[in-house]
């Protein structure tokens, strides 16, 4: 769920297929996002549907993967399930959580941006975009936690991954988003590689 929020000019990325205009900010994103209540949406929350936190205009956070990018009036407000699972910058006016490629040149214009740390929110308020710190959120690290290589942590994804996909008990079809997402891809190369077949479906797609 990438997106690319500014009031200047649009960054050209293949993935930001998606333009929308709104008030004096232009927005750009990748497929599958929605809109209701003045209010842009992607992704899945647990426990209460997103479309009806979005209904509600409730933008406290709940386990999921979701993005939402709320415009009243003229302030903006990001929001996210309680684990955000992407990064999330911001230059001068824009937002965005899109990750620097090094082999990219056109990223090098993100080499200034300010990190928002994952245990709080951002708003655009003023004129500004400020940091919203949640102390609730609070993370720990153990110095005797041991450091894996590169290596080691993808086997160790890649393991868990399959291992769920091969746990699944479903009595229904198995079915993927035909998306170029990193999510859609992980659980269809999971899929490939145990051998498990599934269905390809679009977002509109009814049956």
């Amino acid at each position: 769920m990438f997106f690319f929020l500014t009031k200047n000019k649009p960054f050209n990325h293949a993935i930001l297929s998606d333009t929308i205009y709104k008030n004096d900010w232009i927005v750009q994103l990748d497929q599958g996002w929605s809109e209701a209540n003045n209010t842009l949406y992607k992704g899945y929350s647990l426990g209460k549907p997103l479309e009806q936190k979005i209904d509600d205009l409730d933008f406290s956070e709940c386990p999921g993967n979701y993005c939402i990018i709320n415009f009243n009036n003229n302030n903006v407000s990001i929001h996210t399930d309680d684990s955000r699972a992407f990064p999330i910058a911001m230059q001068d006016n824009d937002v965005f959580n899109l990750c620097r490629l090094s082999y990219d040149k056109s990223y090098s214009i993100f080499e200034d941006a300010e990190s928002i740390w994952v245990d709080g929110s951002i708003q655009y308020q003023n004129g500004t975009w400020l940091f919203n710190h949640h102390p609730e959120k609070n993370f720990t690290y153990s110095d005797t936690h041991p450091e894996l290589s590169f290596d080691d942590a993808v086997d160790m994804l890649c393991d868990h991954l399959v291992q769920q996909a091969s746990s699944l008990d479903v009595d229904g079809p198995l079915l993927c988003g035909n998306s170029s997402g990193f999510d859609s891809t992980l659980v269809r190369s999971a899929f490939d590689y145990l051998g498990i077949g599934y269905e390809m479906v679009y977002k509109n797609q009814k049956e």
